[in-house]
């Protein structure tokens, strides 16, 4: 069962004309009647992808540390970040990132100062120690870089302990046109229960599910992130998602996996697997 492996959340690189064209454009979609539902207000989680190349990894890391955590904390400080991570892909894919940078902020105007400080952090980074400037350019493939800020549609969490590196798995899936509030449904009624019931026995720190607030890929898409202390909580989730079907017949299963693979597209799941380098909370 697919959704048993669906388990396993250099500062934001929007610039400021970007983001306010993609701004101006949800505004004018609300104005034109375009957009369908506004989206509510609460916290957003942004997203910095970066693929790495092989042989600066080391230097990626050293780069986020001097220049980098220290704005965020400040930030934090500040509460313009409410949290961030640096997460190192476990799972390598072709042409895809290597590393990601998430933030939790209260909202769109923190953007422009997380902004302001991004470009603060990168006239820092050209008055190195070392006498040679540091560029992020160098260390990473700019082809491969992306942004994307989401919204939670359902989002529960526990504090995370100092020292703790979370795990993370995040699995993204297509949801057929027209077949949105089936699919709601069929998670709330059979997937969330059991996220909530590992949250509350400290299995897993977090879990939420996200669409884009500013969309830069395809429609439909859904994004399920959940964060864990350690590796070993994968096993404990199989556990506890197999005494969770043994609560049904062969065709229960049977029948709420049919209705689960017509609400989505069928080649749309992809599951990353992350382990954080870096932690707010650490």
């Amino acid at each position: 069962m697919r959704q048993l492996i669906r388990i396993w959340e250099e500062a934001l690189s929007i610039s400021r004309s970007r983001l306010y064209r993609a701004i101006c454009y949800f505004l004018l979609l609300c104005a034109t009647g375009l957009a369908q539902t506004t989206p509510p207000a609460g916290p957003l989680m942004a997203v910095a992808y970066y693929k790495v190349k092989p042989d600066h990894v080391g230097d990626f890391v050293g780069y986020f540390k001097r220049h980098i955590q220290p704005v965020l904390e400040t930030l934090a400080a500040q509460g313009v970040v409410l949290a961030w991570r640096l997460d190192a892909n476990e799972l390598h894919h072709s042409a895809e990132a290597t590393h990601s940078l998430w933030f939790t902020l209260p909202d769109y105007a923190a953007l422009d100062k997380l902004a302001a400080a991004r470009q603060q952090a990168e006239q820092e980074s050209l008055k190195h120690k070392k006498g040679e400037p540091e560029l992020i350019e160098e260390m990473t493939d700019p082809e491969q870089h992306h942004d994307q800020i989401f919204r939670a549609i359902a989002e529960k969490r526990n504090p995370v302990s100092a020292g703790v590196l979370p795990w993370t798995v995040v699995s993204k899936l297509q949801v057929q046109p027209g077949k949105e509030d089936e699919y709601e449904s069929l998670w709330r009624k059979y997937q969330q229960p059991l996220y909530e019931k590992l949250l509350a026995a400290g299995t897993i720190l977090s879990f939420g599910r996200y669409e884009e607030s500013l969309a830069s890929v395809e429609p439909q898409w859904r994004w399920i992130v959940i964060t864990a202390p350690d590796s070993a909580a994968g096993d404990k989730i199989a556990a506890a998602w197999r005494a969770e079907e043994s609560t049904h017949s062969a065709e229960e299963l049977f029948a709420i996996r049919e209705r689960m693979r017509a609400a989505i597209v069928e080649t749309s799941p992809h599951d990353d697997l992350l382990h954080a380098v870096m932690d707010s909370a650490r």
